[in-house]
Order: structure tokens, then sequence, then C-alpha cells
């Protein structure tokens, strides 16, 4: 894996990126090893490297994911050595119970959720806080934006990589207007939960960004 980092940072286009960007990138193409990832991977100034200080002082304590894969990818020794705990709430039996008939809710006009959303909506009641990874579910993505416009919801920050062609880029612009949270973005139509869950992974090992050394917890 070191070899594979310094293999691809010596085959970037440019060699000046700050050091928390660069360390999410690596570990974008690492994943994929798809180069178009220095075009696509949007990081806020210093997300990273935030989010991970959040890590740090104990104020970010819980990921969530939008599906299950995700929360697998996430380093378990990095949870365990930094007090993280990762939840998906897919499988959560309230999810089934608030998608069997439509909501008349505010916003929701009678429509039913996905499960995912449903799934968004509880881990906001238990954890308006976490840290949101979404690979998979726009509407998800989608959710959790409302959610915050309605100031129910207050991440610490977003990594937004869901994939494909339904919602997808309209789910990522609609992240894009919250300045005060961190967040980092998988632009058009691709992401995947492997990546949300190695951008999570490149947040919690990021004090071995300097000395380009992954693979701590593997």
């Amino acid at each position: 894996m070191i070899e594979s980092f310094h293999t691809i940072s010596g085959e970037l286009r440019r060699q000046d990126y700050p050091l928390d960007h660069l360390w999410a990138l690596l570990h974008a193409i690492h994943t994929t090893a798809d180069f178009d990832m220095e075009r696509i991977l949007y990081t806020d100034d210093h997300a990273v490297e935030t989010l991970y200080n959040k890590v740090k002082d104990g104020s970010l304590k819980t990921i969530v994911t939008d599906v299950t894969m995700v929360t697998s990818g996430i380093r378990k020794g990095a949870l365990q050595r930094l007090g993280i705990e990762a939840k998906c709430y897919l499988s959560d039996p309230r999810v089934a119970e608030m998608t069997k008939s439509p909501l008349s809710s505010e916003g929701d006009s009678g429509m039913l959720l996905t499960r995912t959303q449903a799934g968004i909506r509880l881990a906001v009641e238990e954890h308006p806080d976490a840290l949101f990874a979404f690979g998979n579910a726009p509407t998800a993505l989608m959710e959790l934006c409302d959610l915050i416009r309605k100031g129910k919801a207050h991440p610490a920050g977003i990594i937004a990589a869901p994939v494909g062609f339904v919602h997808v880029r309209e789910s990522k612009h609609m992240v894009k207007p919250f300045r005060d949270i961190p967040k980092i973005i998988i632009e058009g139509r691709k992401g995947g939960s492997n990546l949300a869950a190695t951008l999570c992974n490149a947040i919690l090992t990021f004090d071995d960004a300097e000395q380009l050394k992954p693979g701590r917890d593997l």
C-alpha cells in the first residue's frame, strides 16, 4: 500500500496539493485505480484535517453511513483506536415501519420514503452531529440536506459520494451551500460505497499523511 501511494503520488498532474486534500486523493485513487479522481474529488479547505481534529478532541464520536457496505469498509481498528462508532440504520426495524405507508408531514407530500431516507431520519434523531458518509443513495443525501435546512441536523461533516444516474448530481449540488460544514464530494456520477469508506479512512488516519504511510489499522 505504501508503494502504491508513492506510485500514485508520482503520477499526479499536480504536486502542490494541500496535504489533507492529497491524503484523501491518494486514498480515492488507490481504491479505484481511477486518476479521474484528481479532477472530480472536491474537498473544502482543510476539510480532512478539520474532521480529524474533531475526532481527536472528542467532538466527533459517530459516523453514520447510508448503506452497510460503507460501514463495512471503514477500518475497525481505526474506529476502536479512536473511540468512534460507525452506524447504518438501513436494517433498523423502525425503518421498515416508516416505509410502509405514505407520510404527510411537512415536505413529504404523501410520498413513500425510501429505506435509506428513513434511515437518515432515524440517524439524525439520535446523532444529529455525526459525520455522514454517503456512497450509494442520493435520496438519503437529499434527505440530510433537507433536515439541515430545517435545523434538525448539524453534521460534523459530509462525505458525498453516491454513485449512479438518477438524482446523483443533484444531491451533490444540494450539499455545496452549507459553507459551515466540512465537505468531501465526488463530483458527477461517479462514487460508490468503497469510495465513501476510504474517504472515512483518510480522515481517521490523517496523522500518517505527512510520512505518507497508509495502512495503519489494516
